[in-house]
């Protein structure tokens, strides 16, 4: 069996760009990469830390966050990055 991959026709940063978030709450917690077209990975202490809480507090699962794109190009009118709300999976 074999797979066919399908080709990217951006350049690198593009496609690093495409797949980095920024994991917000009450703050910036840090990074995450998408890694599904509506899935975001990153690390527990990633999620505290947005969230304002010791990182050793377990987060229940459908706890609000935030996601953005941070090197996602700016919108065209000049205005601010918009971010899309997400919710934590354990």
């Amino acid at each position: 069996m074999t797979e066919t991959a399908r080709a990217w026709s951006g350049s690198l940063y593009d496609t690093l760009a495409a797949g980095i978030v920024q994991v917000r709450a009450a703050s910036l917690g840090g990074a995450g990469f998408l890694i599904a077209p509506d899935l975001v990975l990153t690390c527990a202490h990633v999620v505290s830390d947005a969230l304002g809480r010791p990182r050793d507090d377990k987060v229940a699962a459908g706890t609000p966050v935030r996601v953005e794109l941070p090197l996602a190009e700016p919108p065209p009118d000049g205005g601010p990055r918009t971010g899309w709300p997400a919710s934590v999976e354990t």
